[in-house]
């Protein structure tokens, strides 16, 4: 019966794009009846681009598969202005090219309440660059992400992984222009922090930049 389907939708492309939009559709509306439901909590905290788990408290995760509320962040945080306790991104942002960050920025920042927190921590591209220009390796190649691995026996190699991740990351970040962007799209103030246990992962302490920004 798989084979069958499967056949049926390679020889017709269009049946095969109507059956994707449907189920789009499905996915879309479901997620939206999850974010209504989270309008009724008194205190809102998201975590943003969570990948497949679960919020833990107070939060609530936030990715487009596996998480509390299945959404593509590209579509907004449809959420009231002001509505948001914090918020908290580990590894996302560097995924996002510049001209779509700062309005992403600018969204989370209109949907945390005054004062309220956005907290982060994204790779610091500037540990690999020093490692580069001393002409060591920050890390072991066997540490690397290995579907983005750039092997050619040279400390440029590392420069390469952490600028494009086999075309996963789309920006660098080091602990000044982490601050700056944050600033930049709109924050009141933007500072480093520490590695934080009950947030931060530890497996990925070694190359992370902390920071937090309030509205």
């Amino acid at each position: 019966m798989k084979r069958l389907i499967k056949l049926i939708l390679n020889s017709s492309p269009t049946i095969f794009q109507v059956i994707k939009f449907i189920c789009l559709n499905i996915h879309h509306n479901f997620s939206r009846f999850k974010w209504l439901s989270l309008k009724k909590r008194k205190v809102i905290n998201l975590e943003l681009g969570s990948g497949p788990k679960a919020g833990m408290g107070d939060w609530v995760t936030v990715d487009q598969h596996g998480a509390d509320i299945p959404w593509d962040l590209r579509n907004g945080i449809p959420l009231e202005t002001g509505s948001v306790a914090k918020i908290y991104s580990s590894h996302l942002l560097e995924h996002i090219q510049y001209e779509q960050l700062l309005p992403f920025l600018a969204e989370c920042r209109r949907v945390l309440s005054d004062g309220g927190e956005f907290l982060v921590c994204v790779p610091n591209a500037g540990h690999y660059v020093n490692a580069y220009v001393n002409g060591t390796m920050f890390r072991e190649k066997e540490t690397w992400y290995q579907p983005a691995l750039v092997d050619t026996y040279s400390c440029i190699d590392q420069l390469n992984y952490i600028a494009y991740m086999g075309g996963e990351h789309k920006y660098m970040f080091d602990e000044e222009n982490l601050c700056k962007t944050l600033t930049k799209s709109g924050f009141s103030k933007a500072t480093l922090r520490s590695f934080d246990s009950t947030m931060d992962l530890k497996d990925r302490d070694i190359e992370s930049i902390y920071a937090v920004a309030i509205k």
